[in-house]
């Protein structure tokens, strides 16, 4: 899934970087989100995460390409237990992909 959160009219259009970055991996998108909450929101409290966490505990998909985020303990943790990745583009100038560790 795709998903982007800024708090300006700005908010949905990162979605089009996610989507290239996705197609370029042959990725399935099953649904994009453009969230608005403010700045320094943490992720699990901004108004469409919990859409983001209903797909991913239905496994409906396997990871979120998302922009850069201050991706805190809380919300990595939560993510691994679930076996979903993060791939956070954007803001930052390499592309950084955190996978759940087999086990």
């Amino acid at each position: 899934m795709l998903y982007d959160c800024q708090p300006t009219s700005r908010s949905g259009r990162a979605l089009v970087s996610h989507r290239r970055f996705a197609a370029a991996r042959d990725w399935t998108i099953v649904e994009e989100l453009s969230d608005t909450a403010p700045l320094g929101t943490p992720a699990m409290r901004a108004p469409l995460w919990p859409r983001v966490a209903e797909l991913i505990d239905s496994g409906q998909v396997d990871g979120v390409v998302t922009s850069a985020w201050d991706a805190n303990d809380e919300v990595q943790g939560w993510l691994l237990e679930r076996h979903a990745f993060t791939a956070c583009i954007g803001a930052v100038p390499d592309a950084s992909v955190s996978l759940p560790e087999a086990g």
